[in-house]
């Protein structure tokens, strides 16, 4: 509408100059005539603005007129096609509503100007085992207009990875996004294809470009697709944030001392976003995806452990997602505090005092996570929480869970929010006491990583759980001791091997052959990093444990969307960004092949850590900025804590 005001202002502007010519041919009847041109100036206007929302061009983009995408309402460059009627606001987050660009460094250097949207399509998906149905939105968007759009083959790897959103693979460079989208739920994109094409057939010249515009508009360009999955209906903002536009692949760091320029964090939104969606499912599933708080069939539908392990580097995503359930400025809004005007430290950790909106993690298929307030004792009892242990302390023996974490500080943080969760419930709790049942807590920092710890020290996993093992052994008769083991490296790994900052201290643990690689080629971390995760592999499957979950690499070092931190005026370098998480964890699933299934016996099973956090940088942990960084908020770790707990109790008690 802000086009169409402008084109009708100049229009006006234009008419009223040429009033005194008309009025002198129709003295007599000048003020109607003058009417009639305002008539004609707002409908040709008019005309002008309705225009590219019926046609579709390089632009704009249309609504879809076949059946399949009849779904897809937009608003592109200031106009909004379609009509929207929000019937459920207390459950929808507000075009806005969300933190984005909240004050890092950044370079004015960034390739988000020559980015423009050529298609939107949209249409009916069903997924999983238990054939959820969802709208699938892929949106090609193209890089085009400067050199830097196409990847180059500076660098020589010979990573076998595809994943085009991580920029490791056969092809170099291309540019790295965080996609996010935002209304009834809060769910994460992807990108599932990236291609380039040049029409003189080759990389567009050898001469710099200029970033201010323009460039060789026949220069070569890159499509990628983007791709989100709805399962609620609304309104969704859907963003497309330009990390970096051409870095190097993965696969090259750490970046060897003639390229040693670290490429610095962006954080623009592609030109032509945001866009507004609203995503429409049918009745039936929209029914299927709400979950009935009135059940009191407690254990009817609770997820099982198919439900909360990962098969892939994606089923997570296409699992579950946040749903919001509440926003403190919406009518009908409640809890406990509401009418409270105190600000908290935990309120604000829990975004009642700070962007006052609340979110759970729900699971497509309709099965539930053990709510918090379950545990806490708020509005219900421990009475849930308790009976699915049940199994565990029904025995003649008393049991005595052992719940071990491996792990950098994000597990160090999640053992704290389980300790916190179950306290009551294994100290304070009659109905535990008649259980005979007790929890333990153990946790080995791997900080630094695993190789410099297993070489250096000070912690060594073989003898943290040969030390476990003792305990075991040494236990009274009669405790039947029950290990379960959450394990993970990365975070560490990544700033350790693949960044400048610690290749001094890398001589000092790493073997000389790892150092130099065959051939005499550059020392890469993603192959440091795949030989460490076997050697872990093996010394966890020794172990003898009820339960051995690996939990894949957080979504670490979120700025867009990130708040609450005050930044340096210093740019956010690669390799601190979430994209290593994911390529770390595509070794990870490769790696775990050989060892992957129920979590019984010799084998590990994998939960997920990256998917849960990555469309959530808005509920991060406060304090410094290497917190608010590293380790996810209050929010998300509840979620992580009772998921692990759930896994425990179906595979140690059940």
């Amino acid at each position: 509408m802000g086009t169409f005001l402008h084109k009708l202002g100049r229009s006006l502007t234009s008419l009223q100059l040429q009033i005194p010519s008309i009025s002198s041919l129709q003295s007599l009847r000048g003020s109607k005539l003058k009417w009639l041109v305002v008539s004609i100036v707002i409908v040709f206007a008019l005309w002008g603005e309705v225009r590219p929302a019926r046609t579709s061009t390089a632009d704009s983009i249309s609504k879809p007129s076949s059946s399949s995408n009849n779904n897809l309402v937009l608003a592109f460059g200031g106009s909004f096609t379609g009509d929207y009627t929000n019937t459920n606001a207390i459950v929808t987050i507000a075009p806005g509503e969300l933190p984005g660009y909240t004050g890092w460094a950044r370079p004015e250097k960034t390739l988000a100007r020559f980015f423009s949207i050529a298609s939107v399509k949209s249409s009916a998906i069903t997924l999983g085992a238990n054939d959820v149905k969802g709208c699938e939105y892929v949106i090609k968007v193209r890089c085009e207009g400067h050199r830097d759009c196409y990847p180059k083959s500076k660098y020589k790897h010979t990573s076998t990875n595809t994943n085009n959103n991580v920029g490791d693979g056969a092809g170099d460079g291309p540019s790295l996004f965080f996609l996010r989208a935002y209304g009834p739920a809060v769910v994460s994109g992807t990108i599932t294809s990236q291609s380039c094409s040049s029409s003189s057939g080759r990389i567009g010249g050898d001469k710099e470009l200029s970033y201010t515009g323009g460039g060789d508009t026949a220069a070569t360009g890159c499509y990628y697709d983007i791709r989100f999955i709805f399962y609620d209906p609304g309104l969704y903002t859907i963003e497309a944030v330009l990390t970096f536009s051409n870095p190097p692949p993965v696969s090259v760091f750490p970046l060897s001392s003639q390229n040693a320029q670290q490429p610095h964090y962006e954080g623009y939104l592609l030109a032509g976003f945001p866009l507004l969606a609203n995503v429409i499912v049918p009745e039936e599933q929209e029914k299927s995806t709400t979950i009935d708080r009135n059940n009191n069939n407690h254990n009817n539908n609770l997820c099982r452990f198919d439900d909360l392990t990962e098969t892939s580097p994606t089923s997570a995503m296409e699992k579950a997602r946040w749903k919001v359930t509440g926003k403190v400025n919406e009518p009908g809004y409640s809890s406990s505090t509401s009418n409270s005007p105190v600000v908290s430290k935990i309120g604000y950790r829990n975004n009642v005092n700070s962007l006052g909106i609340n979110m759970e993690y729900q699971y497509t298929n309709n099965c539930r996570i053990l709510p918090e307030s379950s545990f806490r004792d708020e509005k219900n009892t421990k009475e849930e929480v308790v009976h699915v242990f049940t199994a565990c302390g029904t025995r003649p023996k008393k049991t005595k869970i052992h719940i071990v974490y491996i792990g950098d500080s994000v597990l160090r943080v999640q053992r704290d929010m389980l300790q916190d969760l179950l306290k009551d419930v294994s100290t304070k709790d009659s109905r535990a006491a008649e259980l005979k049942l007790e929890f333990e807590f153990s946790f080995l920092p791997l900080h630094g990583g695993y190789r410099k710890n297993q070489v250096l020290g000070p912690a060594n996993v073989q003898e943290f759980l040969r030390d476990i093992q003792r305990k075991k052994g040494g236990a009274d008769l009669d405790v039947d001791v029950k290990v379960a083991v959450l394990f993970n490296t990365g975070l560490h790994d990544i700033h350790r091997l693949c960044g400048s900052e610690f290749k001094d201290e890398r001589p000092s643990y790493l073997d000389k052959t790892s150092l130099t690689s065959t051939g005499g080629s550059a020392f890469a971390c993603v192959d440091e990093y795949r030989a460490l995760l076997r050697e872990f592999w093996e010394i966890v499957t020794d172990f003898p444990a009820v339960l051995k979950v690996f939990q894949t690499t957080t979504s670490a070092w979120p700025k867009y969307g990130n708040f609450g931190i005050d930044w340096n005026d210093n740019p956010q370098d690669m390799p601190l960004v979430s994209d290593f998480s994911a390529v770390f964890n595509e070794i990870a699933f490769g790696v775990l092949a050989d060892y992957t299934g129920t979590g019984n016996g010799n084998n590990i099973a994998i939960m997920d850590g990256y998917w849960i956090t990555h469309p959530r940088p808005d509920n991060r942990e406060i304090g410094d900025i290497g917190k608010k960084l590293s380790h996810p908020g209050v929010e998300v770790l509840s979620t992580m804590a009772r998921t692990w707990a759930m896994l425990i109790s179906e595979r140690v008690c059940n």
